[in-house]
């Protein structure tokens, strides 16, 4: 049973969009976060995006500063644009090849049957909304340690409109 206090983590890419949990996806450490079971819970494999129902902790008095709809979860302000670039970097790294799911980010909302995540305009939103800091670039060295790999678009954020275009 878990208590309100309770955390696990949270796959920013849903595991329901496209990556079963014995693929190198599941496990990469650079979408993988430490979240409140039940903010987890309800955020289940919704798209991301402009939300307007404010997620409560379980006992309704704790405010996460997440909001939620049918469609969409909205983290907090602070961490929008890491959200994004994580979903970034899912988006190249997975594309497909040597047995790999292939990860795409779209506009719109998405059904979980398909290995595709929204809403990409939203999220180029959040990627300049909320820029790089130094917490996230601290978790990205850290991860390099273990994973022998980095999140490009934390060394370089303007990679972002390069490759998925502007901000609508």
């Amino acid at each position: 049973a878990s208590s309100p206090d309770d955390w696990n983590k949270e796959h920013i890419w849903a595991q329901s969009h496209g990556i079963d949990g014995v693929s190198a996806a599941y496990s990469d450490l650079h979408h993988l976060r430490p979240t409140d079971v039940s903010v987890n819970s309800l955020r289940a494999d919704l798209d991301f995006g402009e939300a307007t129902t404010l997620v409560s902790d379980t006992y309704g008095d704790v405010e996460t500063y997440c909001y939620y709809s049918s469609s969409y979860f909205e983290p907090r302000d602070e961490i929008k644009g890491d959200v994004a670039r994580m979903l970034f970097y899912m988006a190249v790294r997975y594309e497909g090849e040597s047995g790999e799911p292939d990860l795409e980010l779209v506009n719109g909302t998405t059904t979980s049957d398909s290995s595709n995540i929204g809403d990409l305009a939203t999220l180029l939103l959040w990627n300049v909304a909320d820029t790089v800091d130094a917490y996230e670039k601290s978790r990205d060295n850290l991860v390099y340690e273990y994973q022998h790999n980095r999140n490009p678009f934390i060394d370089h954020p303007e990679w972002v409109e390069i490759i998925f275009g502007g901000a609508a």
